[in-house]
């Protein structure tokens, strides 16, 4: 029996005509600080400033009583946006 790991599924197909970009993620990480996303090349201080803008909307997650999360940024959300969209 061949098995392959499980891969999420779910995605937005990507708009440009790169092969290398063939399934895009229906959200993603923010980038760490000093990185740029791997999707579009945008760094942090860019999806805070569209987030302040009311031109992007930041997922947070996190546990009930704690302090920390995880900032997930949607990916139709930015192609809207960098398509001049919204």
């Amino acid at each position: 029996m061949n098995l392959t790991p499980h891969q999420p599924t779910t995605g937005t197909p990507a708009n440009t005509g790169s092969p290398k970009l063939k399934e895009l993620p229906v959200t993603f990480r923010l980038p760490k600080a000093g990185q740029r996303d791997e999707n579009f090349g945008c760094s942090r201080a860019f999806y805070y400033a569209a987030e302040a803008d009311g031109r992007l909307s930041l997922i947070r997650l996190r546990e009930k009583g704690k302090t920390r999360g995880v900032t997930l940024v949607s990916t139709a959300q930015v192609l809207a946006l960098l398509e001049g969209g919204k």
